[in-house]
């Protein structure tokens, strides 16, 4: 049976943004967020994959899958599956509007080669076609923190140099931490 879980943290998150931005922005940034699982959902159903569980968090949702392993070439178009939804629906709305953008950018995040995104995934499932698991699993790491260094690089100089925002900044602190957690 489906589990879907909401951690008392997600909805002290959610509760804060709509108290910090009570506009339709924020639910136009939860409905890509929502496409994009919808990928990954709709490939799973595709391939047979089951879902074990859904979990709601601050800045995304999880997916676990009963079916733990699948083949490589399912697992790249499993990744990928969300990221191709989000780049659709900006096509299809022109690349005009706030929802567009928001897809173009969700899906050009989840497309960085960082593990526990879904480029990070799909490179790593690339990498098992070719070398063997510790090897696949050592050069995603590698990638994975050389892109981290320099996304925080780039944030650092948009935030100090360019007096932009923080945004690029707490995200690359972000999936760091994220990164090292797992």
């Amino acid at each position: 049976m489906l589990k879907i879980k909401i951690p008392s943290i997600t909805v002290i998150c959610l509760a804060g943004l709509i108290f910090i931005e009570p506009t339709v922005y924020l639910g136009l940034i939860f409905l890509a967020v929502l496409l994009h699982e919808a990928g990954h959902l709709l490939v799973m159903v595709l391939f047979g994959i089951g879902v074990e569980s859904v979990v709601l968090l601050p800045v995304g949702i999880d997916i676990k899958r009963e079916q733990k392993y699948i083949s490589y070439p399912r697992e790249i178009l499993l990744s990928l599956a969300g990221i191709a939804v989000n780049i659709a629906v900006f096509l299809l709305l022109c690349g005009h509007g706030f929802f567009a953008c928001t897809n173009f950018l969700y899906a050009l995040i989840n497309l960085m080669p960082v593990k526990g995104l879904d480029g990070g995934n799909a490179l790593e499932a690339i990498l098992l076609c070719f070398v063997d698991p510790d090897r696949a699993e050592k050069i995603a790491g590698i990638i994975s923190y050389v892109f981290l260094f320099l996304l925080w690089l780039a944030g650092i100089y948009i935030l100090l140099v360019l007096n932009g925002n923080i945004s690029v900044f707490a995200l690359s602190v972000f999936l760091f931490t994220s990164t090292i957690m797992k």
